[in-house]
């Protein structure tokens, strides 16, 4: 054959064949080349000494179906096919052959090469570590043969040109044949686990541990510098030891058995920290602190020193060691040097670093001198600081401050006052410089100096003053500073500073209404009280009447009295008769009023006085009932309609209130009455059952008349459902709704929700088809989607209901605003509306009425929801008749993380009439709100400066009364109560 002739040309040139290790499965081996020279070719019967053995070891040598002998080369490194040969080469087959262990006769087990790796079914197959899996389990049959334990195919040798491109090793699981293992060169096994040995696997130098592993004899036990011990498994052993030095270690492995020490090796281990790195930096922000940054070993401590104190500590990342803290300022000028050290263990490691942090200079005033005379007047500070720094000029003792200046790159700051009295004054600097560093510097001028002046020109005591806003004048030292404030609270009222010719000018800060007024001067230790009089003007009383017109002739009921008058003036309505209040109001700020009568009025002529101070208009008028227009129709039954023997019903409309009647044609005789609805419908029925025949019946009201005609038959002919109330898009008043219509005599007749398909009313149709069903709820104002069905068929009815309209509603919603958010529990909502109207709180959804409340006669109302309210988003309609206002607001009970503190007014404070001014503190930049807390109108509004002060004046002026002013800021309130006399 072409195969056996190339495998003996290749033996004869003298080139060394591959020999495969196979599995042998489901047919013949094919014949391997026979020309080789081989040794002990035919399989030697097994010694009787190995029947008991757990274990042989040898020459690894196979005897194939061919009887030719293979000798398995010694197990290549890694995991790289194994080879085998049959060639000699000069020297003994067996020679080539490595020295492998394998399962005793009967057994199962590995096939272990004396490294301690283990044979591997892989394609081809390969030495791998052992790990006890199925595929490197073989089984020693007793005849010799070699065969994979979970297969059964057998180990054979195969014969390959090196050339050809296979793999030396490949299983093709041919049925094995003859092929066996020479079991003549082998002896029972010597233990063939691998001798002791220990080496460093890896460490962890933040834990200060190292793992170490090795290998020994099964069972054994190892311990780790007389740590617990660990029992070496079949493939070795691994063990943590801890508690070890930062650097070199020594660690002493011991080896036991059966409790008897054995043998122990030394393992050196080097735990090394990453080089530690820092760094100082400081942000353009002033208000930042300075930032210590850099790296250390990964998820060590790193430590900050100033000196002998620990100013911080932080965790390095555990992935790459960046540690980065910030550093409280130290507020002196300088250079401050920090050791920045890591830590593993609770032990600082070798290599601390230290950095220097430059917060450059201390702030210093080097004009004016400290003790300096001034003559008053301007006055230029300056001195010296860090470059980049805020400085910050104030007067001790006043609020606020004088000047600010950024510190130039030469570290000069200049800041100029143009007003400074002469007197002793002490002034304080405070310089913020990088890194939130804080230092001050402090200077006095004019010490013992104390010549104040103070001269109140304007206004002069006792005079009097028109209302509105008063002026002080006077003289004082120049650059003094000038204070008006309330001779009751003290409360500031209004301030200045003395020019440089002495004199001075400061208005008071609120307008001032009508009554006796005393305000303090003060200059420092001097003061002047100055009382005064503000006289209120004199009022021009006015009075007309618009409606009703003289003579006018009115329907029974409300009449409504319109006209104007002087602003604020009382309007009454008085009997002509017995002079009794009959309705009174309060003229509005543009002089409208309006008012209605206390009671109905009935016909009858009439004649009322309106009156305003000393004036009197009296107005004559007429109430009589309308004659009411006549009207009929009739739309069931129809003209000619055949209707089913029994009871027939009428339904049509009239004019509301009107008598209708149903009369024979023939006598005249009475037939059925009723009486038509507010609505102007009616419905009744004949009064006796009707059989079959034609008739005709007249339905009277009044002078009109309608006759209809119809039948009454066995089998009518079957009729449609038809609606014939509420009209398609009809507008109702709230209260009972009644739907009519008509349909086949006797039909059931269901009223439900087209939305919900909630049943709303049923009925039955009358002989004559006219059914009329009442709603069995009342409807409140909202638009309704309703469908009328009888059997399959079905009408949809859209209306709305509406209240009755009045004429001059209206409606504004003040309090809550739009898109604000309130704490949980009931919610109070204020405004205007038309005086008298009734103003309710719905649901959005269902139209439910929530709460309620009544406008006063100026027109402000107050509504509170019945319920609490929880936190979350809600929309209520506020409704006043027709009008309708949808406010939507969040209830949230998270904390207020806003400032808000009202300084001024105090708490029960009293405080002059006019206008009042309220001063505190709130976050800088932040709005603040003064507000009603009965209206919720703006009554003043400001903003915060950067230092967080602020004022805020009413924007009206306050008479004689007790207040609550609500004061709001950044989602903060405070309730402030004070009286004004």
């Amino acid at each position: 054959m072409s195969h056996q002739r190339r495998l003996r040309r290749v033996f004869a040139g003298g080139a060394a064949a591959l020999i495969a290790l196979t599995g042998v499965g489901l047919s013949s081996a094919p014949a391997l080349a026979d020309d080789g020279e081989a040794e002990g070719a035919t399989a030697t019967s097994v010694p009787e000494t190995f029947a008991s053995g757990d274990r042989l070891q040898g020459r690894f040598v196979i005897v194939n179906s061919s009887r030719l002998s293979h000798a398995v080369k010694p197990a290549p490194d890694g995991m790289a096919p194994i080879s085998s040969s049959r060639t000699v080469s000069g020297k003994p087959l067996v020679g080539h052959a490595g020295e492998y262990s394998f399962p005793g006769l009967g057994n199962t087990g590995e096939i272990r090469a004396f490294d301690g790796r283990c044979m591997t079914q892989t394609e081809p197959m390969t030495m791998m570590a052992c790990n006890g899996m199925d595929l490197q389990q073989f089984t020693l049959r007793a005849d010799g043969q070699l065969v994979a334990a979970s297969t059964g195919y057998g180990i054979v040798g195969r014969q390959r040109n090196s050339t050809d491109g296979n793999p030396p090793m490949y299983a093709n699981y041919e049925v094995m044949g003859g092929s066996q293992l020479r079991t003549d060169l082998l002896s029972p096994s010597t233990p063939d686990y691998p001798a002791f040995s220990a080496r460093f696997q890896s460490s962890d130098a933040v834990a200060r541990s190292a793992v170490l592993v090795g290998t020994g004899k099964p069972g054994t036990e190892v311990s780790l510098n007389g740590g617990p011990r660990v029992v070496v498994g079949p493939y070795g052993w691994s063990a943590t030891v801890t508690n070890l030095n930062l650097g070199q270690n020594s660690v002493r492995v011991d080896v036991f058995e059966g409790g008897r020490w054995l043998e122990s090796a030394t393992v050196q281990v080097n735990l090394q920290l990453n080089a530690l790195s820092a760094q100082v930096d400081f942000s353009n922000d002033l208000a930042q602190n300075a930032t210590i940054s850099g790296y250390a070993h990964p998820g060590a401590a790193v430590e900050i020193w100033q000196g002998n104190t620990r100013v911080t500590t932080v965790n390095a990342n555990g992935s790459n060691g960046y540690f980065s803290a910030g550093i409280a300022a130290p507020n002196a000028g300088g250079v401050k040097t920090y050791t920045v050290k890591q830590v593993v263990g609770g032990t600082a490691a070798p290599g601390s670093v230290d950095v220097s942090a430059d917060y450059g200079s201390a702030v210093t005033i080097s004009t004016p001198l400290n003790g300096q005379t001034h003559g008053g007047g301007a006055l230029r500070f300056q001195g010296y600081g860090v470059p980049g720094g805020n400085v910050v000029l104030a007067q001790r003792g006043v609020a606020g401050q004088l000047g600010s200046a950024t510190v130039a790159s030469n570290g000069l700051w200049t800041i100029d006052v143009a007003n400074v009295a002469k007197r002793n004054l002490s002034f304080d600097v405070t310089q913020t410089g990088r890194g939130a560093n804080v230092t001050t510097a402090a200077v006095e001028i004019n010490p013992g100096v104390k010549d104040e002046e103070l001269t109140v020109l304007t206004p002069a005591e006792g005079a009097k003053l028109k209302e509105g806003i008063v002026t002080f004048t006077g003289t004082a030292n120049a650059g003094a500073s000038i204070e008006l404030r309330s001779n009751l609270t003290g409360a500031l009222l209004g301030s200045t500073t003395a020019r440089a010719d002495s004199t001075w000018s400061a208005s008071v800060n609120r307008a001032l209404t009508a009554g006796n007024y005393t305000i303090l001067v003060k200059n420092a230790g001097l003061e002047v009280a100055r009382s005064f009089v503000i006289e209120a003007p004199a009022v021009q009383e006015r009075l007309t009447v618009v409606t009703p017109a003289a003579g006018a002739k009115l329907n029974p009921g409300t009449v409504t009295f319109t006209g104007t008058a002087n602003p604020g003036a009382k309007v009454e309505l008085r009997s002509n008769v017995s002079g009794a209040l009959l309705g009174s109001t309060t003229a509005k700020a543009d002089g409208t009023w309006v008012t209605d009568v206390n009671r109905q009025l009935g016909a009858g002529d009439y004649t009322i006085v309106v009156k305003n101070g000393s004036l009197t208009v009296p107005r004559s008028f007429t109430v009589g009932t309308p004659a009411a227009q006549e009207r009929l129709e009739v739309t069931a039954p129809a003209a000619g309609e055949r209707l089913r023997p029994g009871t027939v019903t009428f339904v049509g409309t009239a004019n509301p209130g009107a008598r209708i009647e149903l009369v024979s044609n023939v006598s005249g005789g009475l037939l059925g009455s009723t009486t038509a609805k507010s609505d102007g419908t009616w419905v009744t029925d004949v009064n006796r059952q009707l059989g079959k025949g034609d008739y005709v019946i007249v339905v009277k009201n009044g002078a009109l008349k309608v006759t209809r005609a119809f039948s009454i038959g066995d089998q009518p002919i079957g009729a449609p459902l038809t609606v014939t109330s509420p009209a398609q898009n009809a507008v109702l008043e709230p209260g009972t709704v009644e739907f009519m219509g008509t349909s086949e005599p006797g039909a059931s007749i269901e009223i439900r929700s087209k939305s919900t398909s909630a049943l709303l009313g049923t009925g039955t149709a009358s002989g004559s088809g006219n059914w009329a069903v009442t709603l069995n709820r009342k409807l409140g104002v909202d638009n309704y989607f309703l469908q009328v069905k009888s059997g399959s068929q079905t009408v949809d009815r859209q209306f709305s209901v509406a209240e009755k309209t009045v004429p001059g509603e209206r409606l504004d919603v003040v309090t809550p605003a739009a898109g604000s958010t309130l704490r949980s529990g009931q919610v109070t909502f204020t405004g205007t509306a038309n005086p008298g109207a009734k103003v309710q709180l719905r649901s959005n959804v269902s139209g439910i009425v929530l709460g309620e409340g009544t406008a006063n006669s100026a027109g402000n109302w107050s509504a509170t929801t019945t319920n609490a309210l929880g936190e979350g988003t809600y929309t209520i309609v506020v409704a006043n008749g027709k009008l309708r206002v949808e406010r939507t607001f969040r209830i949230s009970d998270a904390p207020v993380i806003g400032l808000l503190e009202v300084t001024s007014p105090a708490q029960n404070a009293v405080v002059n009439p006019g206008p009042v001014t309220f001063t505190g503190i709130a976050e800088p930049g932040a709005r603040v709100v003064l507000r009603s807390n009965v209206s919720g109108l703006t009554l003043g509004e400001g903003t915060a400066m950067g230092s967080g002060n602020w004022s805020v004046t009413t924007n009206m002026q306050l008479g004689v009364a007790t207040y609550t002013i609500l004061v709001e800021s950044s989602g903060n309130q405070v309730a402030r109560t004070f009286q004004v006399r």
